[in-house]
């Protein structure tokens, strides 16, 4: 019985191309017009179907872009971040002007969201992705990796670099140096 209910719900009784259980999830009925636009947002309902977005929403996703917007961009606009770098797409495409579906836009090896938030560097320029912003012999990269701050010569403040403390910088600390109980 539940393999029949399934299969009448993906079913288009009414030949509009839309499955009957999508229209009656989203409007209560099976009146609807594929080529309508309910929710304003530059997609119509069969658009809306095939992208799995909600036809009753502008932004099904809200990340401040409009369906339609995320369309053109080939985002996906039940995703937030579709590249999952720790930009949302809309921060990619209208404050940053990155790719909002490369991870790294510039591809100097960091991830947009990772040049921004962790690295303070431009995820536009590609050498700037090996800076040592603090000189302590550490690339920003690197730090990020190893869990030090970027922005501090000595994160743990027990008066040893984090390059000391990483003297073979393999991103990993090998021992407590000062034996401080922080690596």
């Amino acid at each position: 019985l539940g393999l029949l209910a399934q299969s009448a719900l993906a079913a288009d009784s009414d030949g509009d191309g839309l499955e009957d259980g999508w229209e009656l999830l989203y409007f209560g009925d099976l009146g609807v017009a594929p080529a309508a636009d309910p929710d304003g947002d530059a997609l119509t309902n069969a658009e809306e179907h095939a992208l799995g977005s909600d036809p009753t929403r502008f932004d099904t996703d809200g990340d401040s872009l409009s369906d339609g917007r995320e369309r053109d961009l080939t985002t996906f606009p039940t995703l937030v971040d579709s590249d999952a770098d720790g930009l949302s797409d809309y921060a990619e495409a209208q404050v940053h002007h990155t790719n909002p579906r490369r991870r790294d836009t510039d591809g100097g090896g960091r991830g947009d969201g990772e040049e921004v938030v962790i690295d303070g560097t431009d995820p536009l320029i590609i050498g700037d992705d090996l800076l040592d912003s603090d000189g302590d012999g550490l690339t920003n990269q690197l730090e990020a990796q190893i869990g030090t701050n970027p922005f501090k010569v000595d994160t743990d403040g027990d008066l040893l670099s984090d390059a000391d403390e990483n003297a073979n910088l393999d991103d990993r600390y090998q021992s407590d140096v000062n034996e401080n109980g922080v690596y």
